[in-house]
């Protein structure tokens, strides 16, 4: 097996992680426990409570034959629910080490703006926004 060099020049938007993957506090099992104090339940054992990541209903994770990536709402992400942050791609053009050099136009840059609106107006709906964090990214990855 071998290691492959990825990289993507990315339109998009820096999201910290804690938006896509929210940490819930849940119960371990179902059993009544009247001691407020108390860490484990007395009739299974199990710690009382577990912390679980749940991500938003948006998210999907796709793999296909070849591949393997994740999207919120339609829109490539960059990153994982190890990394502090993802960014999430309104456009985006991917390269590895064995396509070799490339050079492409992503968008003219009269063409931001409208970039910038549309893809505002959707993750403002996701509360995923922030104006400070939109710009032209580097992505660089290992597989």
């Amino acid at each position: 097996m071998s290691t492959t060099y990825n990289t993507a020049a990315v339109i998009g938007c820096k999201v910290p992680r804690t938006k896509i993957w929210i940490r819930k506090e849940t119960r371990s099992c179902r059993h009544v426990v009247v001691d407020d104090n108390a860490n484990f339940c007395p009739e299974c054992g199990k710690k009382l409570w577990k912390t679980t990541d749940h991500c938003i209903s948006q998210y999907d994770d796709y793999e296909g034959h070849f591949c393997y990536y994740r999207t919120i709402d339609g829109y490539r992400v960059f990153g994982t629910k190890e990394d502090d942050f993802v960014i999430i791609a309104a456009q985006f053009i991917k390269t590895d080490l064995y396509s070799g050099p490339q050079v492409m136009q992503i968008a003219c840059p009269q063409d931001i703006p409208f970039i910038q609106k549309s893809f505002k107006k959707r993750l403002q709906q996701l509360d995923l926004w922030d104006e400070n964090e939109f710009g032209i990214w580097v992505v660089m990855w290992c597989t």
